[in-house]
């Protein structure tokens, strides 16, 4: 069987460019016979079979949208109320469907307005992510998103999709995000596209809610829904008659590699030197000479007849960055930009604070904007930016990386509509550690392998590098996926709409219709089981659903009486195991379910009394506990945030007594007065503003 697979040119191509779908083979005689889509689709799957390129892009595509009831709205206008519901009705006699907070206009300091208004959404999500509800919040953004000829206006914006992004992944179902136009308005809930209500559509806001997709943009008359889509290559004949990407780095001058001196900088430099003949490149990264590594790479090329400077630059430092760019000697100028820099700070949603937001963001955005703003006018023949497939789809326990890397992605395609060279790589997981990378254990690994992320070559990344730059879009996807994981209906169901491209069938699905379904199939195997066969399977469930989020290979090695803490949960794996469970049960369950239940145990039990069972076993949440819970609940999340309190009360609740202070530890504390335990936290984020 020959398959040939591609594209058919949709623009111009230079003479010596050919594209995927270009004639390679003539022949005399092909004998065919009939095949359905479903019998190649099965084919290629069985085959292994990825498309060539590995690359693929966020696209948008138009979905009809069925009407819904009409929901009632309301607007989240002051971000520090911890219950915008009961602050719009006092008297609790309206029962909302959906609540919008919409990312506020931001000032002409691009840089700034990333960090305010992450800052901003930061306390939003904590605020509405504290307990499980029923309705969705809606993240309202203005040209935070180009479709295809559009130019993305709000950077600040779209750095809020990441974050948000990374929520969804936390906590499914509970956050819908939406871009408008400028013109667009939301009137009485219903969204109007045109002056004078001409242009209303037939939907509100509560009826994209219920529609199942978590990412919408709405343009005039028709909503869109993100997909990820693969991209074929765009190639060059070689003088050897082979294929080859197009060169796109223009050899003559100087190309600056920041992260220069990391993992990634390191294979680049040599890469930018054999493969597209570069013979000028500065390596900037904040230790310079003093990095591992880096005397080795400058002897190493320089042998080639090479010309390496290594500088110690931090690039989110404008001033510094001016004074690397006035380095340059005039017969060698700037013609290639590679941002390769960043660092990692994850914690889920909850233990976010604004600080470890900006450590990140400084790294990518700041940086990022330093390097475009002053190298605008040089006519750069590359402007490259490294992004995380993190931005794109959402990672849980990385709000903050995503979000860095959805501005990346952003800032590509502005420059793009410009009419300036960028490409932004979101690169999916590597083989090779990094100093990024290095803290991930085996367990952090196993869980992105469930994703179905494939992780990279240093091969297979170079040559996507090399297909990316020739892509023809401003922000590609750097990554592979197991075809087989996706194709399979036991995994994929459980995938976002996002993927539905790529897993090449329809999945129309709601959550709430899932939620249903998976309730009454567990009350369906419980029905006619004693009380204490129910307790058994239920905490079978749960051990093998904690076996799975550990990376186990089974149930057996889970003691259902031990604590969580000595299981090895920290916050992503506890986020991951109340996420599971609630797909596996339907049941609506708090995202602090193994704070208030400490062992498995416990867990099933309370499912058990969810399920209509006998009153749970006592998880420790007494009436004083209650009483902390309805205190703490009463402080605005972003203080909260800013005083550590959240990472304070998990590490209480996982006991890691060790790394508390005298008058933080769990015994101290057990001691104290409700004022006291507010005095705590109050006094970090005094000393904290101090």
């Amino acid at each position: 069987m020959l398959v040939l697979t591609g594209t058919l040119l949709t623009r111009p191509a230079s003479p010596e460019q050919i594209h995927a779908a270009l004639m390679l083979v003539l022949t005399g005689t092909l004998l065919t016979r009939p095949a359905s889509p479903e019998q190649i689709h099965a084919a290629l799957s069985a085959a292994g079979t990825q498309d060539d390129s590995g690359l693929m892009a966020l696209t948008w595509a138009p979905i009809t949208v069925p009407e819904g009831r009409a929901g009632h709205i309301v607007a989240w206008r002051d971000q520090s109320t911890v219950d915008p519901i009961s602050e719009a009705d006092p008297a609790g006699g309206v029962q909302a469907d959906v609540v919008v907070w919409e990312v506020p206009a931001t000032h002409s300091d691009v840089v700034a307005a990333v960090h305010e208004v992450t800052h901003q959404l930061l306390a939003v999500l904590q605020a509405w992510l504290t307990v499980d509800r029923a309705e969705v919040l809606v993240v309202l953004t203005r040209g935070a998103v180009g479709l295809v000829g559009e130019r993305v206006s709000d950077l600040a914006g779209a750095a809020a999709w990441g974050m948000v992004r990374s929520a969804q992944n936390e906590h499914p179902g509970q956050v819908l995000l939406v871009d408008l136009d400028a013109a667009a308005s939301i009137v009485d809930g219903q969204i109007v596209t045109g002056s004078g209500g001409s242009g209303m559509l037939g939907l509100d806001l509560a009826a994209l809610a219920q529609s199942g997709e978590p990412q919408l943009v709405v343009r005039s008359q028709q909503v869109y829904a993100a997909r990820l889509s693969a991209i074929a290559p765009v190639l060059d004949v070689a003088d050897d008659g082979g294929v080859k990407p197009s060169s796109v780095l223009d050899p003559s001058g100087t190309v600056l590699i920041t992260g220069g001196t990391g993992m990634a900088g390191g294979w680049l430099a040599r890469h930018v030197v054999d493969h597209y003949g570069v013979r000028h490149v500065l390596l900037a990264s904040r230790s310079g000479d003093r990095a591992g590594g880096s005397a080795e790479i400058v002897a190493e090329l320089a042998a080639r007849g090479v010309q390496v400077e290594v500088v110690a630059c931090d690039v989110a430092d404008r001033d510094a960055v001016t004074a690397l760019l006035a380095r340059l000697p005039q017969q060698y100028p700037l013609t290639g930009v590679i941002h390769a820099a960043g660092v990692l700070d994850d914690a889920v949603i909850a233990s976010l604070t604004p600080d470890r937001v900006d450590t990140v963001l400084r790294a990518k955005v700041d940086a990022a904007w330093n390097l475009h703003e002053l190298t605008r006018d040089l006519g750069v023949s590359a402007f490259v930016l490294f992004s995380s497939i993190a931005g794109t789809v959402g990672a849980p326990g990385q709000g903050n990386y995503a979000a860095a890397n959805a501005f990346l992605d952003a800032l590509a395609s502005q420059r793009r509509a410009d009419g300036l060279t960028a490409t932004s790589l979101a690169w999916g997981l590597w083989e090779r550690s990094s100093t990024m990378t290095s803290h991930l254990s085996s367990r952090d690994m196993t869980r992105m392998n469930r994703t179905g992320m494939v992780a990279l070559t240093a091969e297979q990344a170079i040559e996507m590098f090399d297909a990316a730059l020739v892509a023809g879009h401003p922000a590609v996807v750097a990554g592979r996926f197991d075809r087989r994981m996706l194709h399979d209906p036991s995994f994929n169901a459980g995938l976002p709409p996002l993927f539905n491209e790529l897993i090449g069938s329809p999945r129309r699905r709601t959550i709430e219709a899932g939620s249903s379904a998976s309730q009454s199939a567990l009350t369906q195997r419980l029905h006619g089981l004693t009380p204490e066969q129910q307790r058994e399977m239920l905490t079978e469930l749960v051990c093998t659903q904690i076996a799975i989020a550990l990376g186990h290979n089974n149930s057996s090695e889970i003691n259902p009486d031990q604590a969580f803490q000595g299981l090895g949960f920290d916050s992503l794996t506890a986020v991951e195991l109340r996420n599971r469970l609630k797909a596996a049960t339907g049941l609506s369950l708090t995202p602090t379910l193994v704070f208030d239940y400490p062992t498995p145990r416990d867990v099933a039990s309370y499912l058990e009394y969810q399920l209509g069972g006998s009153e749970p076993i006592d998880g420790g949440n007494d009436d004083y506990v209650r009483q902390v819970q309805e205190l703490v609940m009463s402080i605005p999340a972003k203080r909260l945030a800013q005083a550590n309190v959240v990472d304070l009360l998990q590490k209480l609740a996982m006991d890691n007594s060790d790394q508390l202070d005298e008058r933080e530890s769990a015994s101290g504390l057990a001691d104290m007065s409700l004022d006291d335990l507010v005095d705590v936290a109050l006094t970090k984020f005094t000393a904290q503003q101090g």
